[in-house]
């Protein structure tokens, strides 16, 4: 399973790497790879509570194969990597 650490970086097994554990970035030359931002119900929320779920791409840091994380933030309107919640 793949986790994420605190600079915002996915650690997972790589298919272009033959499997291996490497290091998937969302920053590449200084600048996001992008992402996209919805509202969604807030984990455990109470009274309507709204967060954002972040749809961002990563590229390994060993070969550079793309891939999408989908990331559940603590708040509404937090940045990245600051206020992640969790992802999958």
């Amino acid at each position: 399973m793949a986790k994420i650490n605190k600079l915002g970086n996915i650690i997972a097994c790589c298919p272009g790497c033959n499997g291996s554990t490497s290091t998937f970035e969302y920053m590449y030359q200084g600048k996001e790879l992008g992402s996209t931002i919805i509202k969604s119900p807030k984990p455990y929320r109470r009274f309507n509570e709204e967060t954002d779920t972040q749809f961002r791409l990563y590229r390994c840091a060993g070969c550079g194969m793309g891939g999408l994380g989908c990331v559940t933030m603590h708040a509404e309107g937090v940045r990245y990597p600051d206020g992640i919640h969790e992802s999958h």
